[in-house]
């Protein structure tokens, strides 16, 4: 929950700058937002890329991933290249990946 004061907190309150959205559908969500859905999948995605345009950044958690549906839907997929590395959390991926997509 983004809005839970630990969540708050620990964001330092960058939170309240963010804009977040809860989504039935996040793939339609990102359409109608014009956001282009990524997905971020352990592995068979491209290389993670800078972007110049704004981004809906799909992060599964650490047991499950993503759903098949959502990554499907998505309209990329990217891996982390993590070589030598079992695994990442969902966390680190995720900071991983929007650090080397805003360029």
């Amino acid at each position: 929950d983004p809005w839970s004061p630990k969540a708050i907190r620990s964001a330092a309150g960058t939170t309240l700058d963010a804009h977040v959205v809860r989504a039935d559908d996040p793939i339609a969500a990102a359409g109608g937002a014009d956001l282009v859905a990524v997905a971020l999948v352990p592995r068979g995605g491209t290389p993670l890329l800078a972007r110049d345009e704004p981004v809906l950044l799909l992060v599964g958690s650490e047991a499950h991933g993503l759903a098949p549906a959502i990554i499907e839907g998505a309209a990329e997929r990217m891996t982390i290249d993590a070589a030598g590395v079992e695994s990442l959390t969902a966390a680190t991926s995720a900071a991983i990946a929007m650090y080397a997509m805003s360029g």
